[in-house]
């Protein structure tokens, strides 16, 4: 919907003064209530900042309590209530002192013994409403449960709740979850919250829930008012300076919003646990928790905690002796795969090819099996967007980004498992790209399958390719390092997919500027591809506490490995098989390849004019003639072996940077890369 709205009554609180033994209540009474311009201007003297604000005593109130029944030991009391505008600050400390203060003149004016003077955590004159509403549409129930029939669930629910006080302790309970953990990290009083709200629940003499939700229209709407005594001044808000950082990353600037934020939460945890309970059932959702308890029970660390849970609770086996038996299995291709000798080892670069292969099939299942736990653990349920994301991965590839992590974790002599983590975010996020180029360049099929936006239609390839670009940073958030570092990891993640978005736009410009020459093409591969390398490289480098030069040097490294890799894909594309439906369809498309760059370049005014009108031909009118004719044109004008020699040249810059040719393993992985990657056109430049 349009999120929480909030709205705070005054923040009224009442400070309580006992009077017992009093011989006359009735007189007693009268004479505080004519005192009360006294009582209050005795009350503010000791307070001048908090009369400055806008706050004070502003009322005084009696009330008589008899005794309860024959077994009551004490006497009929009488109760004041100092009634304080607390502004902005939780106001325990000055009610107090104000009560402290009234004491004695309370006693000369009922002739009774003054009890109790304290504050009240009950501040029903001091709350906070707030109202939520979210449209059906919104709403996604479990298997054949409609949104409709999932906003009923939680309407019943709900009703149960407010009719019955044993559920009511539990709706309740839930709501406070969310409240208590807003205010501990605000630096609150959150037992005197709790203890208010629980009372405030039962404020008609029936316990009942403090939320309640009903349909409107096509929406569920819930509303809730809670009493919510908080305070930005004074006290722990001013000197903590934890507190003082978490106000200043939610940007509160006063008691009241404070007061709104964590009553949305509340609303939002109790929706959540509503909608768990309307939908799959609690034990459900208790029991995916069960299974990361147990897996961590049979022994298992890091990744492998996720992956056993996953795979006990999709088997029902949600036991200790079926955790061990999956995690004996993981840790059997694990002790497998740490068998796998290092390139360096062997020496020599084409056994990278070897090496890349049997890196794969040992670790490509663990990264797998990372993927789908981070797109299943953070997607609501029945969302389309895991489908899909599971059809896009199953098209396969060579995972190069996910391995290169490794790779270079390697050469630097770490353990590869530290890599895993950020091999997965860089597989997603490349993945995220593919989704959105192919349905930008209109391919219908990649590697010999219907693209998402063919199969699934464009707005759920946009939808799919935004969710893969945020699964890619929360992988990122799964790496085994400290908070910096992982801070550091993100950003460069986040920095690397805003140049490969740069590049991605900066393709479409090509076409559309007619002077644009190879420089503009260079500069758009290395933001569009190389970032995509670049990350892998010198994020690992980063995660292995490489020197800073190093770390750089490999993302100069990567730079030009990216335009090697996109010349080869380009070239590809007109003389090989990319798994596309049609040989040259980067000419229907209309691409400005490297080759097509030199080619208009090189070719005369009318050639080159031919040349352009057949790329700006509507991909669906580009008949296979016409692609004949655009490739012998690049051949006219010499374009396949500009681009081989670019290719060359490219491979001998990625291996001169000066860092990465000084470290003898990473200059050994740099010219390797380059051969695995230049393997689909190897008959070409052996040619």
């Amino acid at each position: 919907g349009d999120g929480v709205e909030a709205s705070c009554s005054d923040p009224i609180v009442i400070g309580q003064i006992q009077v017992l033994e009093v011989p006359h209540p009735e007189a007693a009474q009268k004479a505080i209530l004519a005192a009360k311009e006294e009582l209050l201007d005795k009350a503010n003297e000791g307070h001048p900042h908090l009369i400055e604000a806008g706050g004070g005593a502003i009322d005084v109130e009696v009330h008589d309590l008899p005794k309860s029944g024959p077994d009551d030991p004490c006497g009929e009391m009488l109760v004041v209530h100092l009634i304080v505008d607390v502004r902005d600050a939780m106001g325990a400390n000055a009610i107090n002192s104000m009560c402290e203060r009234l004491a004695p003149r309370i006693t000369e004016l009922t002739q009774g013994r003054v009890g109790l003077r304290i504050l009240s955590n009950l501040t029903d004159r001091r709350t906070v409403t707030v109202r939520g509403k979210v449209p059906f549409s919104a709403l996604e129930g479990r298997g054949k449960q409609t949104p409709d029939e999932l906003a009923r669930g939680i309407v019943e629910a709900s009703v149960f709740a407010e009719r019955d006080p044993y559920r009511a302790a539990t709706h309740n309970k839930g709501i406070m979850n969310g409240i208590d953990s807003v205010l501990v990290a605000f630096g609150q009083d959150w037992r005197a919250v709790e203890a208010g709200a629980h009372a405030y629940a039962a404020r008609d003499g029936r316990y009942t829930a403090l939320a309640r939700w009903r349909v409107e229209g096509e929406a569920l709407v819930g509303e809730m008012t809670v009493p919510m005594a908080v305070g930005t001044v004074g006290g722990v808000a001013n000197v903590h300076p934890t507190v003082q950082v978490t106000r200043r990353l939610a940007g509160i600037e006063d008691a009241s919003e404070l007061a709104g934020v964590i009553a949305a939460v509340g609303l939002a945890q109790n929706l959540s646990a509503l909608r768990a309970l309307a939908a799959e059932g609690i034990q459900k959702g208790h029991m995916r928790l069960h299974a990361r308890n147990v897996a961590v029970e049979a022994g298992a660390t890091g990744d492998a905690i996720d992956e056993v849970a996953r795979r006990i609770a999709e088997d029902g086996q949600v036991n200790l002796s079926a955790a061990k038996e999956v995690l004996a299995g993981i840790e059997a291709r694990r002790e497998e795969a740490s068998k796998i000798p290092s390139i360096y080892s062997k020496g020599g670069e084409g056994v990278l090819l070897h090496h890349f292969a049997e890196l794969r099939d040992a670790y490509w299942p663990r990264i797998q099996a990372l993927l789908d736990e981070m797109t299943a653990s953070t997607t609501p349920e029945a969302s389309n967007l895991v489908p899909m994301c599971s059809y896009h991965m199953e098209t396969g590839g060579k995972r190069l980004r996910a391995l290169l992590p490794l790779l270079v974790a390697e050469a630097l002599e770490c353990e590869r498992d530290l890599a895993l983590p950020l091999g997965a975010a860089c597989e997603m996020l490349h993945n995220a790209t593919l989704v959105h180029d192919d349905l930008q360049d209109g391919d219908l099929v990649r590697r010999g399958r219907m693209t998402v936006w063919n199969r699934f239609g464009i707005p759920q390839a946009i939808n799919l390719g935004d969710a893969m670009f945020y699964w890619s940073v929360l992988l990122c958030q799964r790496i085994e390092a400290t908070p910096k570092m992982r801070e550091a990891l993100s950003r460069r993640l986040l920095v690397d997919t805003l140049r490969v978005i740069d590049g991605q736009e900066r393709e479409f410009l090509l076409m559309e500027q007619p002077e644009a020459g190879l420089a503009d093409y260079f500069r758009m591969v290395e933001g569009k591809t190389s970032g995509l390398f670049a990350l892998p490289m010198a994020g690992a480098a980063e995660l292995c506490g490489a020197e800073p030069q190093l770390v750089e040097g490999l993302a100069e490294s990567a730079r030009h490995m990216g335009v090697l890799f996109q010349i080869q894909d380009d070239t590809l594309d007109l003389y090989g098989d990319k798994g596309r439906d049609q040989v040259g369809s980067d000419i229907a498309e209309g691409k400005r390849s490297a080759l097509v760059m030199h080619a208009f370049e090189q070719l005369e005014a009318a050639s080159r004019d031919r040349l352009r009108a057949i790329l700006d031909t509507d991909r669906k009118a580009t008949t296979p003639a016409m692609i004949d004719e655009a490739l012998a044109l690049l051949e006219q004008a010499g374009a396949l072996e500009f681009a081989l020699n670019e290719i060359r040249s490219r491979k001998e810059r990625a291996m001169q940077v000066p860092s990465v040719r000084a470290h003898e393993r990473l200059s050994t992985l740099v010219a390797g890369m380059c051969d695995l990657f230049l393997k689909p056109i190897a008959p070409l430049l052996n040619a």
